[in-house]
């Protein structure tokens, strides 16, 4: 099994855009073979900050 964790940053202005393009996207990356989990994180102090968590 592998964890993997990706640390993304955006432009505040952009935060709801790539929320957005996750919402709609998720289940396809969750879909991906092998993949049996995926989760979004929001850094509690920079909100532009990102982690995903997949297994």
């Amino acid at each position: 099994m592998i964890k993997r964790i990706v640390k993304m940053s955006f432009q505040p202005d952009k935060v709801e855009d790539f929320k957005a393009i996750f919402k709609t996207n998720w289940k396809l990356i969750a879909g991906f073979k092998g993949c049996s989990h995926v989760e979004l994180l929001q850094d509690k102090l920079q909100n532009n900050v990102f982690f995903t968590y997949s297994i």
